[in-house]
């Protein structure tokens, strides 16, 4: 039997529990936790006459408990209200693609009547002959949740109560030192509380660890160990036997979900031409993804739910239309091209590429499409699928405008130090903040103690300076003084304004900033003793430019400015003023650090399997330089390029830099595309160091045989030739997809042979010292 036949060949009826709980809603939390404790059940049905009202679970007992509320509380003021629902004899994929789509893990079932019948639960599914098989080769260590809560043998039930419900963790496990000691669960909590005996301590509570694993465990022995009875959650132990994480049955699930999701891509590829059948339907209707197929014209021949859905139809007026039916022509004309593209070719592409529905929402989508081809051969079509990814284009995006500001404000701080006047300093700053495109202008100015209360501006720069010439502004209450510059000067704070033109106080400038473009504006006080005496004032094009971290960094600048305005006027000041600018610098550096570590941390969501390498390269790094006894300016632009030095592989598909065997020379070859790739991501921002090259030239060899430019002997920066030691090493010694880690001495030895040919004789030789005195220990990476 085919593996989607066990999901459609099984109604609920013969998965479900059928010894349910039931209460009314007018039963107490403390008497509805008894009644599931008596009879076993993880939820309750909760009924207001003959009507099914909601549902309890012991997730929601928990939760209710931690927050205080009292167990003498009804259960309908807390249980969970619009209750899903399957019918009986309905099949069980329907069943399991309600429950992840909406992420439920329990289930009503209903009669024909529509009468409670009984309970499904996400081990249920497990209950399905040969369902074990959608594990295939995975260990618990490729699945296992290595962030579960962990508490001491001393703590309260309260404790417990608290962590999981920040945490919505199901369980905790009860530590002594590094060894797990026991298991709490939210049914120990709720039986707890059902017996009237919440005055027990954790060591009262907790059951102990019958079973344990090694992470090496296939999962297919963890499912066997989660039938028996008593074990629930198995703890996974390290080489050394420390705990190092979690298998229960939320991974289990969580897997079948996953291995289910890529069953039916599968199933949709391969079965395209039999859409019309009822099971075929059945099976991809509800998935989240949006599915179609169009024949070898382009025209529709059917689609899921969620496609019609998407365009505003239904299914059936889909069929026979084409994208110029439902998109914009130049849209629809690209999505068609790229049919032609996938038909011509016989090859399935993944694009990320517009998308325009017909309400006229505009989002970001990644579109497989694959040729629809028939026993002999000839192209009958393409079915694609898509996901939005909407989402992560915007925090990309916002990565991208903060290090904007960060290289304005880089640029910024420069002028503050080194201008030798007041005015090159104030000018320097504007030209430095409207260096990039983003911002098209800066200005500031100074209140002027007049009857007009006037602002002077006295440096402006950027694409729309002569916005500012002659620019009316007053810091007292009136049409020209309740625009966001105004307004920051009389009441001392920021003043953000994006979709500034919409505003009615804008309307004084309104016609004049259309013409320049300007849409959002943010207006920053300059303060000296407390007092504020002037503004500093950024506009944009975009229409929302100004989100909480830029303008923070851009309250910092200001500060600079004033600082070094005050310093300058005063020389008293100007000692301290140089103080306040090295300050200013320490915490852009800061931010420089922690904007490329956050860019580390995306790639690292992209691939877990290298969570963590970046890191760990970089302290090897970091370690070998000193051993070679480098300056510090030089140790520092080491580690903060190692932390990103594979920010390149953005670009390269998640499944190949996951994949779980050795890659092909296709897959190898885009790989090798990720220095260059890093370098251009990089390059353009403004660091004290050499990092976009030290990035771009760490997989080159001496000898010419690296990547991607060639370069050879002395070309190679001392830092790249450093950070190509560490990232062996660090990688040799740390597990991979497609391969165990192979150990400190294979790698010691594998950059012995390279050096003098490949590898610089100097690093290899620091490298080898610091191995050998064991101040760099490999970091076992794993699934977080």
């Amino acid at each position: 039997m085919k593996l989607s036949e066990k999901f459609t060949e099984h109604q609920v009826a013969s998965l479900m529990s059928d010894d349910f709980v039931i209460v009314n809603d007018t039963t107490t939390l403390a008497d509805a936790a008894s009644r599931m404790t008596a009879a076993g059940a993880s939820s309750a049905l909760v009924m207001r006459g003959e009507e099914v009202a909601g549902i309890l679970t012991e997730h929601d007992l928990v939760r209710q408990l931690a927050k205080g509320i009292a167990p003498q509380q009804a259960v309908a003021e807390l249980m969970s209200g619009q209750v899903m629902s399957v019918a009986a004899d309905a099949e069980v994929h329907e069943a399991f693609q309600l429950m992840l789509a909406h992420g439920i893990h329990h289930l009503p079932v209903v009669d024909k009547h529509g009468r409670p019948a009984g309970m499904l639960s996400e081990s249920d599914f497990r209950k399905i002959d040969g369902v074990a098989g959608l594990l295939g080769m995975a260990t618990v260590g490729d699945l296992m949740n290595t962030r579960f809560g962990r508490l001491p043998p001393a703590s309260t039930l309260e404790d417990a109560l608290k962590q999981m419900a920040a945490s919505g963790e199901r369980y905790l496990i009860v530590v002594d030192g590094d060894a797990p000691a026991g298991i709490i669960t939210e049914k120990d909590v709720v039986r707890t509380i059902g017996r009237g005996e919440a005055g027990l301590g954790i060591a009262d509570l907790m059951h102990p660890c019958t079973a344990t694993l090694r992470e090496s465990a296939s999962s297919a022995e963890a499912a066997r160990l989660l039938r028996e009875p008593g074990v629930a959650i198995i703890p996974i132990l390290g080489s050394q036997g420390e705990l190092v994480g979690v298998f229960g049955e939320d991974e289990l699930v969580r897997h079948y979900e996953g291995e289910y999701i890529r069953m039916l891509r599968a199933v949709i590829v391969a079965q395209s031409k039999e859409l019309n059948e009822n099971k075929f339907y059945a099976l991809v209707n509800h998935l989240p993804q949006r599915i179609f197929i169009k024949d070898a014209k382009s025209v529709f021949v059917a689609c899921n739910a969620n496609f019609a859905a998407d365009i505003g139809v239904t299914p059936e007026d889909v069929h026979g239309k084409t994208d110029l039916d439902f998109f914009p022509k130049e849209l629809a004309e690209s999505y068609r091209n790229a049919d032609r593209k996938v038909m011509d070719e016989k090859t399935s592409i993944t694009m990320e590429e517009p998308y325009v529905s017909p309400s006229g929402k505009q989002s970001w989508v990644q579109t497989t499409k694959a040729p629809v081809i028939d026993a002999d051969g000839n192209v009958e079509g393409v079915v694609g699928i898509y996901a939005d990814i909407t989402e992560q284009r915007r925090l990309l995006e916002e990565t991208k405008q903060l290090n904007w500001a960060l290289r304005a404000i880089s640029l910024s701080d420069k002028a503050i130090v080194y201008a030798k006047s007041e005015q090159e300093m104030l000018q320097a700053v504007c030209e430095a903040i409207t260096s990039e495109s983003r911002y098209l202008l800066s200005w500031i100015g100074w209140k002027v103690h007049d009857e007009a209360h006037s602002v002077q501006i006295v440096a402006s720069a950027g694409v729309a300076s002569p916005y500012a010439e002659g620019l009316v502004v007053t810091w007292a209450p009136g049409p020209y003084g309740n625009g966001p510059s105004g307004l920051a000067l009389q009441a001392g704070t920021t003043q953000i304004a994006n979709h500034v033109r919409a505003r009615p106080a804008f309307a004084p400038w309104r016609e004049r900033a259309a013409g320049f473009g300007i849409h959002s504006s943010a207006a920053i006080p300059l303060k000296m003793d407390g007092e504020t005496v002037g503004a500093l004032t950024i506009y944009s094009g975009d229409e929302e430019a100004f989100d909480a971290e830029e303008t923070r960094l851009f309250e910092e600048l200001a500060d600079s400015i004033a600082y070094g305005v005050q310093a300058r006027r005063t020389q008293a000041a100007y000692d301290q003023s140089l103080r306040d600018v090295a300050v200013q610098a320490n915490k852009l550096e800061r931010a420089l650090e922690e904007s490329l570590a956050g860019i580390g941390a995306v790639l690292e969501q992209r691939d877990p399997y290298t969570a963590g390498h970046q890191q760990h390269v970089a302290e090897l790094a970091v370690m070998i330089a000193k051993e070679m006894r480098l300056d510090e300016e030089r140790v520092r632009a080491l580690y903060l390029s190692a932390i990103v030095h594979d920010i390149g592989k953005i670009q390269v598909p998640t499944e190949i830099l996951s994949k779980p065997a050795r890659l092909n020379a296709a897959e190898f070859a885009l790989i090798k595309q990720h220095p260059e790739a890093g370098y251009n991501v990089l390059k353009k921002i403004t660091f004290p160091w050499p990092i976009a090259e030290i990035i771009r030239q760490h997989h080159e060899y001496l000898d010419g045989s690296g990547y991607p430019r060639g370069l050879r002997g002395d070309q190679i920066l001392l830092e790249s030739r450093i950070l190509t030691v560490a990232d062996i090493v660090e990688s040799m010694s740390s597990d991979r997809p497609y391969r165990p880690a192979l150990g400190i001495e294979q790698a010691a030895s594998e950059i012995a042979n390279m050096s003098g040919t490949k590898l610089d004789p100097a690093v290899v030789a620091a490298c080898t010292a610091v191995l050998k005195r064991g101040d760099f220990v490999p970091h076992i990476l794993a699934l977080d």
